[in-house]
């Protein structure tokens, strides 16, 4: 979770509303989400 935790420092660096990065960050982990259970359905 080292990029994630990288990207989250350099969003919350930014002039976001809250509103704005939490929904940013929602985004991303869903993505991130998606991607694992795809990679569990390869296995």
């Amino acid at each position: 979770m080292d990029e994630f935790e990288k990207l989250r420092a350099a969003l919350a660096g930014r002039l976001f509303t809250p509103q704005l990065q939490a929904y940013v960050i929602d985004e991303i982990t869903s993505a991130l989400m998606e991607k694992v259970s795809l990679k569990a359905e390869l296995l």
